[in-house]
């Protein structure tokens, strides 16, 4: 991971595109993890 020191250039870099953020909701990783915890 890079590092910037504008806070607007390093929030382009890890801004996930909606694309990224269906594909998590859509995964069932979290639920593994919190039956995990549990």
């Amino acid at each position: 991971m890079r590092f910037y020191d504008d806070p607007d250039q390093l929030e382009k870099e890890i801004s996930p595109s909606q694309d990224v953020l269906e594909a998590v909701k859509n995964c069932p990783t979290r639920a593994l993890i919190r039956n995990q915890e549990a």
